[in-house]
């Protein structure tokens, strides 16, 4: 086994030591720990971060590649925990948490019937055994969370922040969720078999580290054009502020989803006409996903760049920036240094608010077909596969619902940690927050 750094590995990782090492200056400063302790005093933010941190957690063991010596094949830590379910494909589609086939099909008398799924347990042979099967092992699985859970209630239980029924609630219904996946996912495809026979759960779950990719790695992208122009139109005004506010809005008056899909488009044609630069198709596709978070940054930094632009004209007008000019401060140690600390409250508000409007983004984007690789996996491209599902008779509805259960788990989680962190960020309401 080797590992294979991939660039959105190696970004996440990055993102990852970064947000360590916010965690260590924050608890360094008082009214910055103040703060954050604020926010988690409320149950429901705490609640909307540990799932959070959860996704997360599942986004990141998906990005620690390994390539087989013997089969030249790229695995994840994630695919080798579900190697059961990548390793046995069906030949259609299944139904969620069942043992036979979704469809009819000629058995060796000659006549026409449900065939027993490859993956499912032996001894099952009829819809009653299939249920008692499935209740047992969730009996089991509750049972199991209920022991695991114990030590982790004895040592979060004592801290004041946990001390509360929702926020344990969340981890014991987390705890519950990976031992039931556990138990159930070496017996059982849980959300069923798309079209070609893969499971639906191991694509819903592979598709986390694409939409985590999408919230974070655009957000950070677009705040560097976003914070420095926004300081420059602000603090020098004049021309400087004509051509900033000129360029940003002339991103504004193109529309957003013409203007990325124009640029995918071109970036498919590079591509295609290039691919004998790439080793692979994963790293072609893992490419392309960074280029279009590359591009999606561009188009989506006006916004908080018109914000910091506002903030900094109030500010330039404070004493403290007046005094810095008489005394010869540098522009730029005024701008980084005086004005910049004082806009980081819209900054953080903008990061937290985003992320869930750019993993829709991916989701609408795929959808139209100017999104990831057809190969890369991911919630938009499972919505984009399963449309034409719907129309069959009878419906195919789980590969859609279960794109949208776990796109919906994230961005909701997202939202209300976001509207939580605005509320004591923001100098209006920070005080009665």
């Amino acid at each position: 086994m080797s590992i294979v750094w991939l660039w959105t590995d190696i970004a996440l990782w990055v993102l990852t030591l970064l947000s360590v090492f916010a965690v260590y200056k924050i608890k360094k400063s008082e009214s910055l720990s103040r703060k954050w302790i604020s926010i988690f005093s409320r149950p429901i933010a705490l609640s909307s971060f540990i799932i959070f941190v959860f996704y997360i957690f599942i986004g990141l063991s998906d990005s620690i590649h390994l390539r087989d010596s013997k089969t030249s094949e790229v695995y994840s830590l994630l695919d080798f925990a579900l190697m059961p379910v990548i390793e046995s494909e069906e030949k259609t589609y299944s139904t969620p948490l069942n043992y036979q086939q979704f469809s009819k099909e000629y058995l060796d008398n000659g006549l026409r019937g449900f065939v027993n799924l490859k993956h499912t347990p032996d001894e099952i042979n009829s819809q009653s055994e299939n249920i008692q099967y499935i209740l047992t092992t969730t009996a089991w699985s509750l049972l199991v969370a209920i022991i695991l859970f114990i030590p982790i209630y004895w040592l979060v239980s004592s801290r004041p922040l946990f001390d509360n029924k929702p926020v344990l609630w969340t981890i014991f219904s987390i705890v519950f969720l990976l031992v039931w996946v556990i138990n159930t996912l070496p017996e059982y495809h849980i959300l069923g078999t798309d079209k070609a026979g893969t499971d639906v759960f191991y694509k819903a779950v592979k598709s986390i580290r694409t939409g985590m990719i999408f919230g974070l790695l655009t957000t950070l992208m677009a705040l560097p054009p976003a914070i420095i122009l926004g300081l420059m139109a602000g603090y020098y005004r004049g021309r400087v502020d004509d051509i900033i506010q000129y360029v940003y809005t002339t991103i504004n008056a193109i529309p957003g989803i013409l203007l990325i899909a124009a640029l995918v488009l071109i970036l498919q044609v590079y591509m295609d006409e290039n691919a004998q630069k790439y080793a692979s198709s994963l790293e072609r596709s893992d490419l392309k996903l960074l280029l279009l978070c590359v591009i999606l940054a561009l188009t989506s930094w006006t916004g908080l760049c018109r914000l910091i632009r506002a903030e900094t004209l109030k500010l330039s007008e404070l004493e403290y920036v007046k005094a810095a000019k008489v005394f010869g401060v540098a522009n730029l140690k005024i701008l980084f240094g005086h004005l910049m600390p004082n806009v980081m409250h819209l900054v953080l508000i903008s990061i937290v608010l985003d992320f869930s409007g750019l993993v829709l983004i991916e989701a609408i984007l795929s959808y139209i077909g100017v999104g990831v690789d057809a190969t890369t996996m991911s919630w938009g491209n499972m919505i984009n596969a399963a449309r034409l599902e719907l129309s069959a008779d009878p419906i195919v509805w789980w590969p859609l619902a279960s794109s949208f259960i776990f796109m919906f788990g994230l961005v909701l989680s997202a939202n209300l940690f976001a509207d939580r962190v605005r509320q004591i960020f923001d100098p209006k309401e920070g005080e009665d927050a």
